[in-house]
């Protein structure tokens, strides 16, 4: 079921009315149900839920092995089978093929002939994301920063919570199971449901608005991308770059409005990222959940920034190239993963020269036409990085890339052709003021902190209500019940 879906709306409605009116004591086992039945709505099969039941079951004996046992070997041996069992769930169900198809295309190079193999493996959903989050449970058990959860119940509801199961945000035991932990599970008061239908509206808006009608155009110049010039591919790229991110946005900020009906507070996974300074502060502000899982768990672990420069920025490498392949099995994600490791190696190694560039030049890195220089800089970065995340092969990405800066046509740009690349001029001009709201609230939330729901709910019922209704309206005729268009699923449920 789709966030916004005729199902998924009955189906949270039934839910919040029981979850509020049944005995405090049944309300996790209740939470456990509604988890796998909305979990099951996407499964092809019931045999679908063995990933996630065997990983649930798997951390939490483990983590209670940590607790209990003092000696350091029993405890590291429990550790490893932990990590064994989610990181080998993983590459079984995630890079199996990947692997299989890598070492068929070695042996086809040493040995001429076809070597074919495949594995008839269905992906499980959220896979990457509960397995994640269980590791996170285990790590902290470990190192004794939490305690091990002794309720296989109030675990599962951890693990499976429905908001998160699919996309995340990857939450942490120091914030959802602790809140789950407590004698009795809070319910949502009513400016907590209407602060979380906000937010669901809101992302519905982002998301079938925004970044649906972001796809149509990017699908069909990413799909022959040899046919167009130079201003096609630009604005292509520059077009997935906002898609990507308004898609999974919108996921996460209705996955926040959800968790917040029901009474609990999640992670908020972005903070405007492309409005950030450089790379590092672009990677401070994207996938947040997922950015300090590989900071805390991959990046400290190989010795963080305490070591050389040398070592430091090796780290770096290593740790985005995992986050590459973490997103999928496919050499695309892995060179994307790459460069933004390139990307903070080079910044690194060039600070001190243009520290002392801009001294010498009095340049006045306070300004506003500076900061806009260093955002428009990361921009660019981060949108060529992602035609290879988007791109089907490498050599797609490069060519890609190649054409966008030897193919030009920028009189496309006056000539009214854009109009043929998917949206005619009435769709762009929705799409235009649909970025400019998400823009503007973006660098509201960058300037204070505030979000949609924090701006809107301080202001009269009245206008309360006309935001409701106005985000409800622009759902159901511009997105995805509009003529012609049908949502698409979000994009980080591949992951």
């Amino acid at each position: 079921m789709q966030f916004i879906s005729i199902g998924f709306l009955v189906f949270m409605a039934v839910f919040v009315v029981i979850y509020s009116v049944v005995p405090a004591k049944f309300r996790r086992p209740f939470l456990v149900i509604c988890n796998i039945l909305y979990y099951i709505t996407w499964a092809k099969s019931v045999f679908d839920l063995i990933p996630i039941v065997a990983i649930t079951l798997i951390t939490w004996v483990c983590a209670l092995i940590i607790k209990r046992t003092p000696g350091v070997r029993t405890r590291k041996i429990a550790l490893i089978f932990s990590i064994a069992g989610c990181i080998g769930s993983l590459a079984y169900f995630k890079y199996a093929n990947f692997l299989l198809n890598t070492f068929g295309s070695i042996m086809g190079f040493i040995l001429p002939g076809e070597y074919n193999y495949k594995l008839n493996i269905i992906l499980p959903l959220g896979i990457s994301f509960f397995t994640f989050q269980s590791l996170a449970y285990v790590f902290e058990v470990y190192k004794k920063n939490v305690a091990a959860e002794h309720n296989l119940i109030t675990y599962a509801a951890y693990v499976t919570f429905f908001p998160t199961v699919m996309s995340g945000p990857i939450e942490r035991p120091t914030g959802l199971l602790r809140q789950l932990r407590e004698d009795e599970l809070q319910r949502a008061d009513f400016a907590e449901l209407k602060s979380g239908l906000l937010l669901v509206l809101y992302g519905g808006f982002v998301k079938y608005v925004v970044a649906d009608r972001l796809a149509v155009f990017t699908d069909t110049v990413f799909n022959s991308y040899m046919a167009y010039g130079s201003t096609e591919l630009w604005l292509s790229a520059i077009g997935y770059t906002l898609q990507i991110y308004c898609d999974f946005f919108a996921y996460s900020v209705m996955a926040f409005g959800l968790a917040k009906m029901m009474g609990f507070n999640i992670i908020e996974n972005f903070n405007a990222p492309y409005l950030a300074v450089s790379i590092r502060d672009f990677w401070r502000r994207w996938h947040i959940s997922l950015s300090t899982w590989f900071r805390d768990y991959v990046y400290i672990p190989l010795g963080g920034n305490r070591c050389s420069k040398l070592r430091k920025n090796f780290n770096l490498v290593v740790t985005f190239l995992v986050s590459g392949i973490w997103h999928g099995a496919s050499w695309t994600y892995i060179v994307w993963g790459f460069l933004h490791g390139l990307y903070q190696v080079i910044g690194d190694l060039t600070a001190p020269f243009r520290k002392n560039l801009y001294k010498k030049y009095s340049f006045k890195t306070d300004r506003f036409g500076f900061k806009l220089g260093q955002r428009l800089v990361t921009f660019i970065l981060v949108a060529v990085a992602w035609i290879f995340f988007r791109s089907a092969t490498v050599t797609d990405a490069f060519l890609y890339i190649g054409r966008m800066v030897t193919n030009f046509n920028i009189w496309n740009l006056f000539n009214k052709s854009i109009y043929n690349l998917g949206l005619d001029a009435v769709q762009v001009s929705i799409l235009a003021i649909a970025l400019c709201v998400v823009f503007v609230l973006d660098c509201i939330k960058y300037r204070t902190g505030r979000g949609i729901d924090e701006l809107v709910l301080k202001q009269n019922w009245g206008f309360q209500g006309i935001i409701y209704i106005v985000l409800f309206l622009a759902i159901f005729v511009f997105g995805m019940y509009g003529p012609a268009y049908n949502a698409q699923e979000f994009i980080y449920f591949q992951f």
